[in-house]
């Protein structure tokens, strides 16, 4: 499996922030791009693209884990600055 273009996932970067500690499967699915019966498919196969936690019959994956799986800084302040961004001062 390819690791997706951050690019194309940047503009989800704040609301997949948003999300928590962790998030369900089917959420996580979604953000990766494919849907329920693969994401269930590929957990069964220990294939999912990022590590799956089981609680009891719940199963979750950890949010910094998809943000780092799309090459998405982990908060903002992390990401590299574009060019439309002011400078920011240095820390004395």
């Amino acid at each position: 499996m390819s690791t997706p273009d951050a690019h194309l996932h940047s503009q989800w970067a704040p609301q997949i922030r948003r999300l928590g500690p962790t998030c369900d499967i089917v959420t996580a699915a979604r953000i990766l791009g494919f849907g329920r019966t693969t994401a269930f498919e590929l957990m069964r196969q220990g294939a999912f693209p990022v590590e799956v936690l089981a609680f009891g019959r719940v199963r979750r994956v950890r949010t910094a884990d998809l943000l780092a799986y799309l090459h998405i800084p982990l908060t903002i302040d992390q990401a590299e600055p574009t060019a439309g961004d002011p400078p920011q001062p240095h820390a004395a």
